[in-house]
C-alpha cells in the first residue's frame, strides 16, 4: 500500500526519496557527476553559512565590545549570505523542499481537471523560472559591462551577482526534471 498523497499531489515516498531522484535523472555514467554537483551545492552552502556566521560574530564583537568596526566585513557577510540563499534555493527545488502553496487539490474537483491544472501550474512555473533566468543573465551582463566594484572589498560585483543566473538556471532545470518525472509517473500509473 502506498503512503497517502500530500497536498501538492506527490506522495510521501516520492517526496522523501532523494536517492530515487538521483537514480531516475542520472544517465548511465553521469550519476557520479550528478551526485558530485549536488554535493558541491551542500558544501558551498555550508561554507557560506560558516563564513556568514563567523563574519557576523566578529563584527558584533568588534563593534559592541571594542567599539571598532572591521572594514569590509559587512560586505563580505552580505555576499556570503547571497550565495547561501541562492544556492540553497536551487538545492531546495531539487529536493522538493521549496515553499509551495498550491491550492489546486482543494479548489478543483475531478481527477482529469486536476491533472490539467497541475500541467498548467508546472508549465507556468518553468516558464517564469526561465524568464527570471534570462533576466538574471541580462542583469549580470549589465553589471559586467559597467565593471562595478565593491568599494569596501574591491571585488568586481559580477562575481557576486553571478550566483543569480546560475541558481535560476538550476532551478529551471530542476523544475523541468521534476515535471518530466511527474509525467512519467502518470504514464506508468496509467499503463
Amino acid at each position: 500500500m502506498r503512503p497517502p498523497a500530500v497536498p501538492d499531489g506527490t506522495d510521501v515516498a516520492e517526496r522523501s526519496s532523494s536517492a530515487a531522484l538521483h537514480r531516475s535523472w542520472s544517465v548511465k555514467g553521469g550519476a557520479a557527476l550528478w551526485k558530485w554537483h549536488l554535493d558541491l551545492q551542500c558544501i558551498a552552502m555550508a561554507a557560506c553559512m560558516a563564513a556568514l556566521t563567523v563574519s557576523i560574530f566578529i563584527e558584533v564583537v568588534t563593534r559592541y565590545v571594542f567599539s571598532y568596526s572591521i572594514f569590509a566585513l559587512e560586505d563580505f557577510a552580505k555576499f556570503a549570505a547571497s550565495y547561501m540563499y541562492f544556492i540553497g534555493a536551487a538545492h531546495g527545488v531539487w529536493q522538493k523542499e521549496n515553499v509551495s502553496s498550491s491550492m489546486l487539490e482543494y479548489v478543483i474537483r475531478g481527477k482529469s481537471a486536476l491533472t490539467v491544472a497541475t500541467h498548467l501550474r508546472e508549465i507556468i512555473t518553468i516558464v517564469i523560472s526561465f524568464w527570471i533566468f534570462i533576466w538574471a543573465c541580462r542583469y549580470l551582463h549589465f553589471v559586467y559591462l559597467r565593471n562595478t566594484i565593491s568599494v569596501e572589498l574591491g571585488l568586481r560585483l559580477y562575481w557576486v551577482f553571478g550566483i543569480i543566473p546560475l541558481s535560476m538556471g538550476l532551478m529551471t532545470l530542476y523544475q523541468a526534471l521534476h515535471y518530466l518525472q511527474w509525467i512519467g509517473a502518470k504514464r506508468a500509473a496509467a499503463s
